[in-house]
């Protein structure tokens, strides 16, 4: 890779989320499926082919690696250096060497892949929002000023995000005709709570894209979604938080 920036941001937020993951490479590009430890979020990383300038394969692999530990080498990658990333199987590590003015290389111990494979639920939404990053980050910034969760609620006409605490509240509104909002396709009125803990983390992922995609319904599963066209896809899935009567 010429340009690592992808991938290093999009694990970036995902080690947010998980601090080992496994990674499968295919003919259809790495694919990368992750649940943390309190079965909270999911997280789902999709790379094509063409987020490589080289892409070769023997056949299909899976390896697990510690994530945060891969992180940090990637952080280490200059502008202008060229990265190869080698399995090199028989010593059970991955190598990656950076070429460039000063030449390095890392080497990563593998991990044993876990018996189970994760498994990515089929969520069902009847619409979605697209919004500018800003707007999601700003959000949850704000709304952490007075609250530990969010409230998103979204109509035919407008998309909120709120939060409120024994003596405060925020609300964030984004009318039908805000240069900010640029798709609204909700049929009825839906709202739900979600941690903002986890939501901090999430918007990390904004760096691979310009917009932000969200689908959620009533007291349901959250989706967000950072794409580039055409490259890559990476999707954060995450549990209502539900209060007890």
């Amino acid at each position: 890779m010429n340009d690592v920036s992808l991938l290093r941001d999009s694990l970036d937020a995902i080690s947010g989320i998980v601090n080992e993951a496994t990674f499968e490479f295919t003919s259809n590009g790495l694919g990368l499926k992750a649940i943390d430890p309190a079965v909270v979020a999911m997280t789902i990383l999709k790379m094509a082919p063409s987020c490589f300038d080289q892409y070769d394969l023997g056949g299909d692999v899976k390896l697990t690696v510690n994530l945060d530990y891969l992180l940090e080498v990637l952080k280490r990658v200059k502008p202008s250096d060229k990265v190869i990333i080698e399995l090199i199987a028989d010593a059970g590590n991955l190598k990656i060497s950076m070429i460039g003015n000063l030449n390095r290389e890392f080497k990563i111990g593998l991990i044993e892949n876990p018996d189970k494979e994760q498994k990515v639920p089929a969520p069902e939404f009847s619409g979605q929002i697209i919004i500018d990053n800003n707007v999601l980050r700003d959000a949850v910034k704000n709304c952490q000023m007075v609250s530990d969760c969010a409230t998103f609620s979204a109509s035919p006409e407008k998309f909120s995000i709120s939060a409120s605490g024994d003596l405060n509240n925020v609300v964030h509104d984004l009318t039908k005709d805000s240069p900010y909002l640029k798709e609204l396709s909700v049929l009825s009125e839906e709202s739900s709570k979600y941690s903002l803990e986890y939501l901090e983390k999430i918007i990390r992922g904004d760096k691979v894209s310009a917009d932000t995609i969200i689908k959620f319904k009533k007291d349901y599963l959250l989706q967000v979604e950072y794409k580039t066209p055409d490259k890559l896809s990476l999707i954060f899935i995450l549990a209502p938080r539900v209060e007890n009567d």
